[in-house]
């Protein structure tokens, strides 16, 4: 199965049950905003320059690029309290794998390292996510098939708090998910005690240019505090076979009273 066309005309359904909490579609037409579309909003995100606006037989697309720093950010982020799930549909514009990390979604405390990381490995370009302060101490839930095919896919990582409990988990087009062992980890505060305040697409927030991804976004989405046990693999699954499901397409029809004429909206 592969990713289904974005509509270009709808409208989005907040009251729908997968609708995000901040929904970016990349379809501003120009500019350097990136408007957040979601039921929630407010998390209005910055390109580093209006030349990273595209189009794909798919839709409207940004694209990141390693060498000259195109990525996206917020510096002003507010995290959830309890999870988060973020989930993006990309492409690398790249064949094979860099020497480097290509990060896809992270979040970051000021200039501080980041901690939580939804990324493609270096070398072997393997999905994977990180939830620990940058450190790398509990790990990486990390997959096992390389993604630098040129194709779009959709990867999709949850994090959360906890003691001695699973907190970060990955799926890759749909897959049932992947979940780490057993962790104690404070969310949304780092070891230092700090909550994140940033959050970047196709880069780390605070990064040097060598871990931003060269590729192309299609979508991002981000749901706060959704709850682990509410995300199970049949939601994941059934997101990636329509990850469009809550944008209302359908033209609008007015019936005619008395004699007036029926209006049908494009």
């Amino acid at each position: 199965m592969s990713i289904i066309a974005k509509p270009t005309s709808y409208t989005v359904n907040t009251a729908h049950a997968k609708c995000p909490d901040h929904l970016f579609l990349m379809d501003e037409g120009s500019g350097t905003s990136l408007t957040d579309q979601g039921k929630v909003g407010g998390l209005t995100m910055t390109l580093a320059n209006a030349d990273m606006r595209g189009s794909d037989a798919l839709g409207a697309i940004i694209t990141t690029v390693s060498a000259t720093a195109r990525h996206v950010t917020n510096t002003s982020y507010t995290p959830p309290s309890t999870d988060a799930l973020w989930l993006a549909i990309y492409k690398t514009t790249d064949a094979t794998p860099p020497a480097a990390i290509s990060t896809i979604i992270s979040i970051s405390v000021s200039a501080g390292d980041a901690y939580g990381l939804l990324h493609l490995t270096a070398t072997n370009g393997y999905g994977s996510m990180l939830y620990d302060y940058g450190t790398f101490a509990s790990g990486n839930q990390t997959a096992s098939t390389g993604r630098f095919d040129q194709a779009w896919h959709m990867i999709a990582g949850h994090v959360r708090g906890g003691t001695t409990v699973p907190i970060k988990r990955l799926s890759e087009d749909g897959a049932a998910w992947q979940t780490s062992g057993n962790y104690t980890a404070t969310w949304p505060n780092d070891g230092g005690g700090s909550a994140p305040t940033r959050i970047g697409f196709g880069c780390r927030p605070i990064t040097t240019p060598n871990t931003i991804l060269n590729g192309s976004l299609l979508a991002v989405m981000l749901w706060d505090d959704i709850g682990w046990g509410s995300v199970d693999d049949t939601w994941i699954s059934d997101l990636y076979t329509d990850p469009w499901q809550f944008l209302n397409t359908t033209p609008v029809s007015y019936a005619p009273t008395m004699g007036r004429c029926v209006y049908i909206l494009p």
